[in-house]
């Protein structure tokens, strides 16, 4: 469900509007609506509470997902707002030293080895499909979920900023290649600057997973955007996420 505030209303309200179908426009105006507020505000109490939702990790962006934008949970190549062609990153903040600073990693999507090789140019991978357009929505972490606040969000181009596609295209081609070369169990986070392949699924010795060019299983992993391109993100955005004397 979509939260819309009405004309005559302080409180925003939900209206069911499927969030694939949304335009830039309709986004903005939620987002506009949205900004700066605590999530106990605009999300009843009632999802906080949840057995599901105390035990997940990703639970606070999935809030968000489907109870703000009416998106369904998903790990599909295609954007989340796919009339749009914008994708949705939730990017949990901290204060260090005054600022807002990435909390961690924002993940792109998970990927299998074999779907990875038949994806031989950037452009028409799912990484590129999913990182064209994003919508960056930055929360102020606090250890309770509904007091987190949103503090600011930016649309994001990546063909914008040609520095830093270079360098994501680069590093995409670079695990690409160690997936080629039979190599996958040796990829590392190390070894990238912005586009991170981390692992997932859990204790490494129960998300090992089937290589196509090596007999050697390697670790599940997904795409994500590691805290130094993050930090590049706020910083170029901070003039308009919340001052913190408010």
């Amino acid at each position: 469900m979509v939260y819309l505030k009405h004309r005559k209303e302080k409180e925003l309200q939900m209206q069911k509007i499927n969030g694939r179908e949304l335009t830039k426009k309709q986004i903005e105006k939620i987002c506009h609506q949205i900004n700066w507020k605590c999530l106990g505000d605009i999300i009843p109490k009632q999802f906080f509470i949840s057995n599901s939702f105390q035990s997940n990790k990703g639970a606070v962006g999935q809030l968000i997902e489907t109870v703000i934008f009416n998106l369904p949970n998903n790990n599909i190549p295609l954007p989340d707002f796919s009339n749009a062609g914008i994708e949705l990153k939730i990017v949990p903040v901290k204060l260090s030293k005054g600022k807002y600073v990435p909390k961690e990693r924002v993940k792109i999507g998970s990927f299998t080895y074999t779907d990875l090789v038949k994806q031989k140019d950037f452009y028409s991978s799912h990484v590129f499909q999913k990182c064209k357009q994003i919508l960056f929505i930055f929360i102020l972490h606090s250890s309770n979920p509904a007091d987190r606040v949103i503090v600011g969000y930016t649309f994001w181009n990546l063909s914008e900023h040609q520095e830093i596609l270079k360098q994501i295209k680069t590093e995409h081609y670079s695990i690409l290649n160690k997936v080629n070369a039979g190599l996958a169990h040796t990829i590392s986070e190390k070894d990238t600057m912005f586009l991170g392949a981390s692992t997932c699924g859990g204790k490494a010795i129960n998300n090992l997973v089937e290589q196509p060019f090596s007999p050697i299983k390697a670790r599940k992993r997904a795409f994500c955007f590691k805290k130094e391109l993050l930090r590049i993100i706020i910083n170029d955005v901070k003039s308009q996420l919340k001052p913190l004397s408010i």
